[in-house]
């Protein structure tokens, strides 16, 4: 048989889409999950990332039309531009084999097709109403970003722990088909696409789809009404043996009655399902919103979309949505609504992570304003962000006496006080500053060594609720983050970490956190990737790798470079000159003697306290360590454990029989945690020797010289280290030698 592949045949098709080929270099295929009307969706292996996701590749005929693959990665990028917990994440395009392919978060749960087909009969009126919520939920967080769905039916909604999630967003009907009138014998079968515009399955499809015209909102309502329909009846509005029988009804015949069908209908329902079926699309809701005002009048559309990164584009939230009445922005102490609206966009910013650029919105505002308290606290808030203490007080200074409501007053002298506040030691009350609250109040404590455990749990949930936070979105994220680290759960933290860099990787925020974790588990090269995405936004990441790998001069350089008035500065200088205490300086370098106050100086005073007499103590008391990793000062976040290793070591040297168990059990939990910290290798090779094993010991100091290998040869501790594993250097012979 003849083996040569036709011209029209698109290469590397076929035998190379199976299970164990890489696609891309990155995704291995495991099992093909299931086939639809343009193309196969794969179950793979981010090897990357080391998570499953669900790969769909276009089909290699429609592959063939490079308009097609165009189109086919545009609807990809619009779609990934969707973040909302209701709608099945994209996370990469590729092309591979002349195959173009996007992988999406990969879901486990039953089709709503499969549900309503199935055997456990009808949906009942609360678990209906609760999906019929959550999938228009998922439309006008697409809609916002001008996504429209285009395909939206039964079979593209899964049912999950998290609810309902829609899927195949703007992509699942890419497809060539003869123009003209339908002429398959199954009218579900049918899906035709004209003039470059992407039409879904018929039974799902506007009147005005039919005669040619673009989707849009309420051809999108028009489907979710078919599906509202089948949830509550079990059946199709209109359904035909052919085509034409089927166009003839729906310009002809209104569907069955509901409450024919099913009597006990709620008014609301039928009242939205009859509303989104009109052959009129005027007559039909003008948004997913208005769709859930039909349903649940008094649901808050501001408390309803929040997206599960807090950031679909032009979806995010104002900050201030409710200080539009004049009196409100006396609340505010905001001269006018231009002030106001400007610093919605600061605390934006802010949220995002881009604590630089919302400080130079805030200072501007500030100078028209600067008795203002909403802006005094904001602004000492971001300066707190940025470890600028000074500044945090230069904010604090004002004119006047502060003008605003007794609830911003209040605020601001918090976030003035020696310790920077949100006004309340109760989390409950803290409402819209409650990711603050968590980053300022608990999580500091944690880091102190204080049992946090149980309201860290508290807290969590009231962060996980869907309606919590709208304020700060981003903030919030990070915050549950730090949760998950001050209970333990530091997996699930990184996991958490990635999917929101996946599902928004322009967000500095995430990617600069994640930076620290990966770089504090070991994971050098990601931990790198990530620094460098957000250099420019946050250069803390990058410099702080640099020193933890000992190249104090060259980080120096770069903070030099970054100028005295860049709003990261002092916060690296900090960082600098508490590495240089680390690594062994005698005196505070040139650079450090400035400095009156912060952690670096504390070390560096006669009778450290807090954190810092607990890290320079070298028997230090510490109680029972819960977790080992805290989320404290970059390079500060083992202190704890390695202070209670210190102190078991101690105790082991004065005869304690069992403080040398204690110490082991440390210095296992170090390694596992932060398995390529130089500091913790130091402190198990310190354990290995004291426990009689000196290969061990010999090998852990070797592998902390690798990671030093770069380091400045003037740093105390390094030098120590190198002439220990590889012995004194050779001086120059003299004449006693040649004796």
């Amino acid at each position: 048989m003849d083996e040569t592949p036709r011209d029209d045949e698109t290469p590397g098709v076929g035998p190379a889409w199976e299970p164990g080929t890489l696609i891309g270099r990155r995704y291995a295929l495991e099992r093909q999950l299931g086939r639809g009307s343009n193309g196969n969706v794969w179950l793979a292996k981010d090897q990357l990332l080391d998570k499953s996701v669900a790969l769909k590749v276009l089909d290699p005929e429609l592959a063939k039309n490079r308009d097609t693959v165009r189109r086919f990665l545009r609807e990809v990028a619009l779609a990934h531009a969707v973040t909302h917990p209701h709608v099945v994440r994209i996370y990469d395009t590729g092309e591979q084999d002349g195959l173009p392919y996007f992988t999406m978060e990969y879901i486990k749960g039953q089709t709503l097709e499969e549900r309503i087909d199935g055997d456990e009969g009808r949906l009942d009126f609360k678990a209906l109403r609760r999906i019929a919520l959550q999938v228009l939920d998922g439309l006008e967080s697409a809609h916002q970003v001008g996504v429209i769905h285009r395909d939206l039916k039964p079979g593209n909604v899964m049912l999950t722990h998290r609810g309902a999630i829609v899927l195949d967003f703007g992509v699942a009907g890419i497809e060539e088909a003869p123009k003209g009138d339908p002429s398959a014998s199954s009218i579900m079968g049918l899906v035709r696409t004209e003039a470059g515009t992407i039409f879904g399955s018929p039974a799902y499809m506007a009147p005005e789809l039919w005669e040619g015209e673009s989707a849009s909102v309420r051809s999108d309502l028009f489907a979710f009404g078919v599906m509202l329909y089948q949830m509550i009846t079990g059946r199709l509005p209109w359904t035909a043996k052919t085509p034409a029988g089927y166009l003839q009804l729906l310009a002809t015949t209104p569907p069955p009655p509901i409450r024919a069908l099913r009597r006990d209908t709620p008014w609301p329902l039928l009242r939205l399902c009859m509303r989104c079926l009109s052959t009129d699309r005027a007559h039909r809701p003008g948004s997913a919103a208005a769709a859930i005002d039909l349903l649940s009048p008094l649901r808050s559309v501001g408390r309803r979309r929040l997206a599960f990164a807090g950031v679909a584009a032009a979806g995010v939230l104002a900050a201030f949505a409710w200080a539009r009445a004049p009196w409100a922005l006396r609340a505010t102490g905001l001269p006018d609504q231009q002030t106001r609206t400007d610093l919605d966009a600061a605390v934006r910013m802010f949220d995002a992570g881009d604590d630089a650029a919302a400080l130079r919105l805030i200072e501007r505002l500030s100078a028209q304003a600067p008795n203002s308290a909403t802006l005094v606290f904001w602004r000492a808030a971001v300066y707190h962000s940025l470890g600028d203490a000074s500044g945090r007080a230069a904010a604090c200074r004002t004119e006047g006496p502060l003008e605003g409501s007794a609830q911003w007053l209040r605020r601001a002298k918090a976030a003035c006080a020696e310790t920077f506040g949100t006004g309340t030691s109760d989390p409950q009350r803290a409402g819209d500053l409650l990711p603050l609250w968590v980053e300022t109040a608990l999580v500091p404590r944690s880091a102190r060594g204080e049992d946090t455990a149980e309201q860290a749990r508290d807290v969590l949930a009231l962060l996980e609720r869907e309606d919590a936070n709208p304020l700060l979105p981003n903030r919030a994220q990070q915050a549950r983050v730090h949760l998950e680290i001050t209970l333990g759960r530091t997996d699930e933290a990184q996991q958490h970490l990635s999917d929101l860099v996946d599902a928004a990787p322009r967000i500095p925020l995430f990617a600069a956190r994640l930076a620290w974790l990966a770089s504090r588990r070991g994971q050098d090269e990601r931990a790198a990737t990530l620094a460098s995405r957000v250099r420019a936004v946050d250069p803390t990441p990058a410099l702080a790798l640099q020193m933890d790998a000992g190249r104090m001069r060259e980080a120096w350089e770069g903070i030099e470079a970054l100028g005295e008035e860049h709003p990261h500065a002092p916060a690296l200088v900090e960082l600098w000159c508490t590495m240089a205490w680390r690594y062994g300086a005698q005196d505070p370098p040139a650079q450090c003697r400035a400095a009156h106050e912060g952690f670096a100086h504390a070390l560096w005073s006669e009778q450290p306290d807090g954190l810092a007499g607990t890290l320079a103590d070298p028997c230090p008391e510490v109680g029972d360590v819960s977790t080992v990793l805290t989320v404290a000062p970059w390079g500060l976040e083992t202190v704890l454990t390695e202070a209670a290793l210190r102190g078991a070591l101690c105790r082991a040297g004065d005869g304690d029989p069992q403080a040398l168990g204690g110490a082991r059990e440390h210095a296992s939990r170090l390694l596992a945690a932060t398995p390529d910290s130089p500091w913790a290798l130091l402190l198990a090779a310190d354990v290995a020797e004291r426990s009689g094993d000196a290969p061990l010991a010999n090998a852990h100091r070797l592998e902390a010289v690798q990671r030093w290998r770069d380091a400045d040869p003037d740093l105390p501790v390094v030098g120590a280290l190198r002439t220990r594993v590889q012995g004194p250097p050779a001086g120059p012979r003299t004449a006693e030698h040649e004796r």
